[in-house]
């Protein structure tokens, strides 16, 4: 992580805290801000993140001024699906099942947990899918 007023941090996987602690006096009122980097290993909850009502905490043991578990006023929303899933339907209607090769029509249904605003896309990955020869990207 990096931040010139804190030479260290822990996280306590029990209680999901991740504590720093001062090497140096920080003035009343000033900006501190801490990068955790990728490398330590956290990661954004499999549900995303609301920006409202996280439940992500920001408490403090100061001797001059204790701070009581206090929600974090913004988080950034991270977006997941709660529901996908992807079905193969036959083409032809003389193709009883969907077939490896053969043109298929592709039903994929989702619920997601986040708002998607107009013009905003939704990305499938569909690797070792294809378009035939001569088909418009």
């Amino acid at each position: 992580f990096s931040a010139s007023v804190f030479d260290n941090a822990q996280w306590r996987a029990a209680s999901s805290e991740l504590t720093f602690t001062a090497n140096d006096t920080i003035p009343a009122l000033s900006r501190v801000s801490v990068s955790v980097a990728a490398s330590n290993n956290i990661r954004v909850p499999p549900t995303g993140t609301r920006s409202r009502n996280t439940g992500v905490r920001v408490s403090s043991n100061a001797v001059s001024g204790r701070v009581v578990p206090t929600d974090v006023q913004a988080v950034q929303a991270v977006g997941y699906f709660m529901h996908s899933q992807f079905n193969f339907a036959p083409f032809f209607d003389t193709q009883p099942l969907p077939k490896a090769g053969n043109l298929s029509v592709l039903d994929f249904e989702f619920r997601a947990e986040m708002k998607l605003l107009f013009n905003e896309s939704i990305v499938l990955h569909l690797p070792d899918f294809s378009l035939p020869r001569g088909a418009v990207d």
